[in-house]
């Protein structure tokens, strides 16, 4: 993502990207993937769904929506409870269940997979450049604001974006599997309107 390049860039990183933006491993060319040494390690960053939502409704209120985009085109809304409703009818299974399956599927056993938590971002993936050999220790670690944050007309996503109590619930329920997976089961507190059922 635009954060994990600004960091490549400031570490001044010799690299090569292969892929597109936001690229899903089974994306990769095959050749580039047998061409890895054992032990290579593969990483990628998660985000606990009720933020995720948030910040993905957020983000396409302030730059627009794709027509495109099958998601965006078969979830769009100006209200935010519709938008999450809306993915989640389109997607029964859970958007981010069905995404993070696809991003780290095809993974041989042979290489070394870390899968940090966008929610510590920052030791995320410091803990991925130390585990890697990139970095030796954190205080080699650039100091860097953060980037492409969701924010419209000053307030954070999660401010803008208010889950009602039933799809709240909703998203707890859908998107099991990635929060007992990748979070071990706790559903973080977040402000809900509970006045709304």
């Amino acid at each position: 993502g635009t954060y994990i390049r600004k960091i490549i860039k400031s570490l001044a990183l010799n690299h090569n990207e292969i892929g597109d933006f936001h690229c899903k491993f089974n994306f990769i060319p095959q050749g580039v993937i047998d061409s890895l040494p054992d032990g290579f390690l593969v990483w990628g960053l998660v985000r606990h769904p009720i933020t995720w939502y948030q910040s993905r409704w957020a983000h396409r209120c302030a730059y627009g929506w794709l027509p495109d985009n099958p998601f965006d085109f078969g979830c769009v809304s100006n209200d935010f409870n519709q938008f999450v409703n809306n993915c989640l009818d389109l997607y029964p299974d859970g958007w981010l269940t069905h995404n993070y399956k696809d991003f780290f599927s095809g993974i041989p056993h042979r290489l070394k997979l870390y899968i940090g938590r966008y929610e510590d971002l920052d030791n995320s993936i410091k803990h991925a450049l130390i585990e890697s050999g990139i970095l030796y220790c954190e205080s080699e670690y650039p100091e860097i604001d953060p980037e492409n944050v969701s924010m419209s007309d000053g307030l954070s996503s999660s401010k803008l974006a208010v889950y009602e109590k039933h799809t709240f619930e909703r998203v707890i329920d859908v998107e099991k599997l990635v929060i007992d997976r990748y979070y071990g089961g706790i559903s973080p507190r977040y402000e809900v309107v509970s006045d709304i059922v």
